[in-house]
Order: C-alpha cells, then structure tokens, then sequence
C-alpha cells in the first residue's frame, strides 16, 4: 500500500483526524479570504483621489508624519501625501522630530491649507501622493521648510527655483544641517 493511500485511509477510518482535517480545510479557506479582503482593503485606500487640476482645500483633520510627509483625507479617502520638491530627515531622527514639528506648527498657523497637484509628479518611491502645500493665501509649505533649514531641495516641481533660492539663504544658526550632516 503506498504511503498516501495509507494515510487517506486511516484518516477516513478516524473520525477525530477526520474532524481536524476538515478544521484545518475551513481554517486555511478562511485565512485566505481575510488576506484578499485585506489586500483589496489596502488597495482602494492607497487609490489617489480623482484628477480635477484644481486646488485642493483640507478642511478636516491633518496628521504631520514627517517633515516632508502628512496623512489626511482627500475626497473621502484617507492619503498619505508627499510634499514635492522637497526631503525631510526621517521622523526617527533629532532632526527629523524637528522637521516635523515645524511642518506642523506652520500648518497650525496658516488656517488655510490647499494641495495642488502636478501631472508630473503623481507618486513617489515610497507611495505617497504627491502635491504642493499651500499655507494661507499663497506660502508654499516646501518653502517654507527649507528657508528654515528643515528640509532640503530635491529640485522637482514647478516651485524649484524658489526652493532653490530658499536653500541659498539657510543658515547654519537654524535648523537641521542639510541632507549628509548630522541627523
């Protein structure tokens, strides 16, 4: 008799076998079920809102991340946003703590805050959807972050050249050392 006959048949001649068999058949179903529920979940969520080409305005609540990175909802979707033209220090660092916490004083302060989108820049490599950062009527968040020292140009955007003017004005008495110093 071979080896799998042999454990066909005392499975079918033990009830208790039989009884786990069948547990572990509804277990392994139910496990995939929950990780193609989960992965379609994740899928509609991390979707990027409809293109419209107009100003975005946040009016609900704002989750500063990173000094480069914030979490809110956009048409009724809930989208980590990454600010073009910019890099912050991750937020696991001194200077990426302050980064964020100057991001989030200045969004404190502006009362108004829009997202405007560039059709060429819709996602990055860590799968944020990207967008320019309005403060108030027209001060530009990216900016703002690197005129102070706490965020550095990565030269994209249609805001590089004033990003760029703003990195020539950093000054070592403020902020963080720019990318490649000390975190």
């Amino acid at each position: 008799m071979a080896m799998s006959t042999f454990v066909k048949w005392n499975i079918a001649r033990s009830p208790k076998l039989t009884e786990l068999s069948d547990m572990l058949s509804r277990l392994l179903v139910a496990g995939l079920v929950s990780a193609i529920v989960a992965t379609a979940i994740i899928g509609v969520a991390a979707q990027a809102p409809s293109r419209g080409g107009e100003a975005i305005e946040i009016t609900g609540p704002v989750r500063v991340i990173e000094g480069d990175t914030v979490d809110v909802y956009v048409a009724g979707s809930r989208v980590l946003i990454g600010l073009i033209g910019i890099k912050a220090p991750r937020g696991n660092t001194r200077c990426g703590v302050d980064s964020a916490n100057f991001l989030r004083n200045l969004m404190q302060s502006a009362g108004r805050l829009s997202l405007s989108e560039d059709p060429n820049y819709q996602f990055d490599s860590r799968k944020r959807r990207m967008y320019y950062l309005t403060l108030g009527r027209n001060r530009s968040a990216a900016v703002e972050m690197v005129r102070a020292g706490m965020a550095t140009q990565d030269g994209t955007g249609k805001e590089a050249d004033e990003i760029a003017a703003a990195a020539a004005s950093w000054s070592t008495t403020t902020g963080c050392p720019p990318l490649g110093g000390l975190p």
